[in-house]
């Protein structure tokens, strides 16, 4: 497939480390998620590097991010945000740089996808070797229905 028709395509970026207990959720995700992805969607897995985020959905008409999160919210509360004014906080992702960083470099470099749709699922356990937790698996399940019947509106 070329380019130019991948980047017509919406996307489903995945974020996340499977060695880190909670912050593979988003590979949970994915995992759900890719026998039930439309033929006209792709699925990125990616460890959350800005740049790679970036690559994904530039171009995109829409671009999905999953990723797990860490605020004062119930381990496993499934944040969800449908616009590209993401607030910066370096409590928000899991990883050192987030999506607000991620966003506010595509926009500074005129790459961002049409449309975002954000899912953060609330991380529990972030332990090196720990396995998923119990309410990050059950959100996970949620997150990957919720993406698929999502994509599969016409």
């Amino acid at each position: 497939m070329s380019a130019t028709a991948a980047a017509a395509r919406p996307v489903v970026i995945c974020l996340g480390n499977d060695l880190r207990g909670d912050d593979g959720v988003a590979l949970e995700v994915a995992r759900l998620l890719r026998p039930r992805l439309p033929p006209h969607a792709d699925l990125v897995e990616s460890d959350g590097d800005p740049t790679a985020v970036i690559e994904a959905w530039t171009g995109r008409p829409l671009a999905v991010v999953v990723d797990a999160v860490v605020s004062a919210a119930a381990p496993g509360t499934v944040h969800h945000r449908t616009d590209l004014n993401v607030p910066a906080s370096p409590r928000r992702s899991s990883h050192s740089l987030g999506l607000a960083e991620a966003v506010a470099l595509g926009r500074a470099l005129n790459r961002l996808p049409a449309a975002l749709s954000f899912y953060g699922i609330e991380a529990a356990d972030l332990t090196p070797g720990a396995p998923l937790t119990p309410p990050a698996r059950a959100a996970a399940a949620q997150v990957a229905d919720a993406i698929a019947r999502a994509l599969a509106a016409p």
